[in-house]
């Protein structure tokens, strides 16, 4: 569920609260050294260098409304992916997935 509607856009109480909840998220997966060690490494691999704590924090402080609606519009563009592994049948029997509104399962391209 989308706390911002896109075509509503998000307030500034919900960017606020996002932006805080994923700053305590990153501060949480600090608390370890073997996380410090995986964290610098991946920023290493996709960035080429590290980023301080404070320095993260203030890019994820300049995320605006705009950036989120771009993203999400981005992400929301196609078909969400799903893999099963075992019985799918059983899968499909039991409605254990969401299909978007206005959509059934004869128009997914479902491969077994």
């Amino acid at each position: 569920q989308l706390a911002c509607p896109l075509d509503l856009g998000c307030h500034s109480v919900e960017l606020v609260r996002g932006r805080n909840l994923v700053k305590a998220t990153l501060l949480q997966n600090l608390e370890k050294s073997s996380q410090v060690v995986e964290d610098l490494a991946l920023q290493v691999r996709a960035t080429g260098k590290a980023s301080s704590v404070s320095e993260v924090a203030a890019k994820i402080d300049a995320v605006t409304a705009a950036d989120v609606k771009k993203i999400a519009e981005t992400v929301l563009k196609t078909n969400p992916t799903l893999v099963s592994y075992g019985d799918l049948q059983l899968f499909l029997s039991k409605r254990m997935f969401w299909l978007p509104s206005g959509r059934d399962e004869e128009s997914f391209d479902l491969k077994f």
